[in-house]
């Protein structure tokens, strides 16, 4: 039974209760109740003892619970021995198996196993924590915080302010400055493991209470002094030194950044120190601006020691409904025009300034023409053919390797099973120097396309127009008018065959100016196409496996006279066996009678939960025509009666899921060829490989392709990614052109990886023959601390070059 004393009443009015009532009078009319399930007179009664779940609270709501409260009332002050906890109104939490509390002074102190938890849920643990509740101010020793934002600090002593929302963390001690060099150097690393710490790495076990040099962070700030400003959202050291695993690597005498609360700031973003093969060595120092909330701007000067600066920039502003990015560089051009690279090739380099200019807006309206509507333009332009290439200009915006130069307004608009697409487009060719042959534009484009259903079947109208120049003088101007129909499957039950009957209506009309060659010309012709598909499914299924065989036949005729396509290069595919339209082009189309037919084979297994782990795709299939037409792609083989043979076979494996015990490894097996053969059989003209394995430690990619005959192209790439452990990777990749015997590019890697922390050595290899540019090699260490965005990336290609 709880017991109560009344400290403001009269002492002989308590001696005659049973159940005590105890108020504890506090400075400026502030009353604490004193609760517990015992209560003990000592000392004349000027110590009141309360032991088990013993709460002092007040009237403003500031609580005290403890084991035992001993109240000291000729000194007006509380005491608590045992596991403690207090509140004040503001839910800021101090817990400590001893509290000294000054009730006419408001102040707490706190020992032992000491954690403060603030109303913004920031922890703090200390050995000592001393708290004013007047001015909200509190002082901890041997502290170990750890923010809500998952950053950490540490440190002999910590100021808490919450009425400015700032923690600062330094040194209990200044150290005597001493004037001798090694004298600092050597009181450095003995003060090494005593210093303050900062890291924005999470920590994980926060009620293990270990420092963040004992739980071996990816990376953290050693300080004199750190200021974390909540309000303003930014963090301040003083003499800073960045540590990568506890290995200090660089010193600051000032550092400042954002908390990581913040996702866009003012300032400098990390510098980037990078050697190009053909420029030297580069200094980049990239700085973010803010304009407002919905606007920034990213400044960037690249400073080479050799070469002329160059000045990268770029604006972006989000709109409610729209959003535009500007990207722009610009650079005087080389200071020599002759040169030699790191492999002592002479470079014989083109004169004048270089810049670029890309452009991008994308907006969403409402009722502009249907209900939804898309607008976007792009701008784009390069001074130079290799000026992307040669700089290694990589943005939001633009790649390096960028060949042809987009400029275009788009617009989409869309309701329900309506849309339309209008566009006027310019294309620009890099690599072309003949100014007739390097624009070609398409100036209008539109496209109008309504599904809808009628008498239970589904159809579609299409409408295209389309104006073309290009190669100087050829002009095309097309339109095309075309509906397509397609029934539902309509199945025979007695024996199982599902029929669907396909038709479309096509009008075309041309007018051609100096098409390859020809004089102008104007045609317009009616194309009708009628198509009967017919499946003959048969399937064999039990618990642990599903396999189907699935005969396809697709016979349709297309009326009219094909256009000369003979020089188009196309590859059949085994998808265009079954399809109605296998040229895929809306104007060069696929006539005449002509029978597609293939043969589907499916193979499923799968564990005693239902789920599928592993899958087995044959398809096989040829196209048949009444007659010859030599005027459909040779490569395709559909210009001969009889077409190449198609197929492809798809093998998945996923070993996790065969043992239901196992659900959280990865272990997967894909495995895809793609192939064609001679109608003879006496050839493979074709063969496409794509190889993945999976596992949690493994990630290997391969492709091979090779095609003869019909074209005559042969590569092969792959990737491989080891993880050693949880962080730690390997990687390397390459490409190579098996019928040049040349290596496009090539490359390997080899980091360290976490969720605040990246850093490792890359080399790469880019294969070029070109004006300004030649074959390069590059090895950089590069380090990323991931909260402060680029990495800093020394490059030590010297290492690997002859000079």
């Amino acid at each position: 039974m709880k017991n109560k004393f009344n400290i403001s009443k009269y002492f002989f009015i308590i001696i005659l209760l049973l159940n005590f009532n105890t108020e504890i009078s506090k400075a400026e009319n502030s009353i604490y109740n004193l609760t517990a399930i015992q209560i003990k007179y000592i000392n004349n009664k000027n110590t009141i003892i309360a032991e088990g779940e013993a709460l002092a609270k007040d009237q403003y709501g500031r609580e005290i619970f403890s084991n035992s409260i001993i109240y000291y009332k000729s000194l007006n002050k509380l005491e608590t021995k045992g596991s403690s906890k207090y509140k004040d109104t503001k839910n800021n939490v101090i817990y400590a198996d001893q509290f000294f509390y000054d009730i006419k002074l408001k102040k707490i102190i706190a020992k032992e196993n000491v954690r403060y938890i603030n109303s913004n849920g920031d922890q703090f643990d200390f050995s000592r924590f001393d708290y004013d509740e007047n001015t909200e101010i509190g002082i901890g020793k041997n502290a170990i915080i750890n923010f809500l934002d998952k950053s950490s600090m540490d440190g002999q002593l910590v100021i808490i302010n919450n009425k400015t929302g700032i923690t600062k963390i330094k040194k209990e001690t200044k150290e005597k400055n001493d004037k001798k060099f090694f004298q600092k150097i050597r009181n450095f690393f003995k003060n090494y493991n005593n210093q303050n710490r900062y890291t924005t790495c999470e920590n994980k076990n926060k009620e293990a209470k270990t420092k963040i040099i004992d739980r071996c962070p990816d990376w953290s700030l050693t300080t004199a002094e750190t200021i974390h400003d909540k309000v303003n959202k930014m963090v301040y050291h003083k003499n800073a030194t960045i540590n990568l695993a506890n290995i200090p690597v660089l010193y600051t005498p000032y550092f400042s950044h954002p908390d990581p609360t913040v996702k866009r700031k003012s300032g400098f973003l990390t510098p980037i120190i990078k050697n190009f093969s053909d420029l030297g060595r580069s200094y980049k120092t990239p700085y973010f601006f803010v304009i407002d909330n919905n606007s920034d701007l990213t400044f960037t000067p690249v400073f080479f020691e050799e070469e002329n600066q160059l000045i990268l920039t770029e604006y972006k502003k989000q709109y409610q409904n729209s959003f535009f990015a500007l990207d722009s560089s610009y650079t005087k051009g080389y200071k020599k025009l002759v040169k030699k690279n790191n492999s002592n090739e002479t470079l014989n380099r083109t004169s004048g300034s270089r810049n670029h200019l890309f452009l991008n807006f994308q907006g969403s309206y409402n009722s502009l023409l249907f209900d939804n509507n898309e607008v976007e333009i792009n701008l784009q332009r390069v001074s130079q053919k290799n000026y992307l290439k040669v700089y290694q200009i990589n943005t939001d915006l633009v790649l390096e390797d960028v060949n042809n130069l987009k400029n275009n307004i788009i617009l989409n608009s869309y309701e329900k099973k309506q849309k339309l697409n209008i566009s006027g487009s310019i294309y620009e060719k890099l690599d072309e120097e003949n100014p007739n042959t390097k624009y070609s534009y398409e100036i209008p484009q539109i496209n109008y396309q309504n599904y809808f259903n009628i008498f239970d079947q589904d159809a579609n109208i299409k409408s295209n127009i389309k104006a073309k120049n290009y190669n100087g003088d050829s002009k095309e101007i097309s339109q095309l008018n075309e509906i397509q129909g397609s029934s539902k499957s309509f199945i025979q039950k007695k024996i199982g065959i599902s029929n669907k009957v396909k038709a479309s209506l096509l009008n075309t009309n041309e007018y051609k100016d100096k098409v390859l060659g020809n004089t102008e010309d104007t045609q317009s012709q009616f194309f009708n196409t009628i198509g009967l598909e017919t499946k003959f499914p048969l399937m064999k299924e039990n618990e642990s496996l599903s396999q189907m065989l699935t005969p396809t036949t697709l016979i349709k005729y297309t009326s009219g006279s094909m256009e000369d396509i003979k020089n188009n290069q196309q590859i059949l595919q085994a998808k265009d066996i079954i399809s109605i339209d296998r040229i895929a082009s809306a104007e060069k189309i696929d006539t005449g009678l002509s029978l597609g037919y293939g043969l589907d084979y499916q193979m499923n297994k799968k564990n005693s939960n239902k789920e599928i782990f592993l899958k087995n795709d044959f398809f096989l299939g040829q196209v048949i025509n009444h007659k010859k037409n030599s005027n459909k792609p040779i490569s395709s083989s559909l210009n001969e009666k009889k077409s190449n043979f198609v197929g492809k076979y798809e093998f998945k494996l996923d070993n996790d899921k065969i043992n239901e015990n196992q659900k959280e490894s990865i272990d997967t097996f894909n495995f895809s060829y793609n192939f064609n053969i001679a109608d003879n059989l006496d050839k493979i003209l074709k063969n496409q490989i794509d190889i993945t394995k999976i596992n949690n430690k493994n990630n290997l990619q391969i492709s091979y392709y090779e095609t003869h005959d019909i074209d005559n192209s042969q590569y092969i790439e792959g990737r491989f990614l080891r993880k050693f452990s949880e962080n730690y990777n390997f990687l390397i990749g390459a490409r190579k052109n098996l019928e040049t015997s040349r290596s496009d590019n090539n490359f390997l890697e080899m980091n360290y990886e976490s969720d605040c922390l990246k850093y490792g050595f890359n080399l790469t290899k880019k294969f070029y023959n070109n004006d300004d540019i030649k074959t390069s090699n590059n090895l950089t260490f590069f380090v990323m601390l991931k909260p402060f965005g680029q990495p800093l990336a020394p490059d030590l290609t010297s290492l690997i070059n002859d000079n």
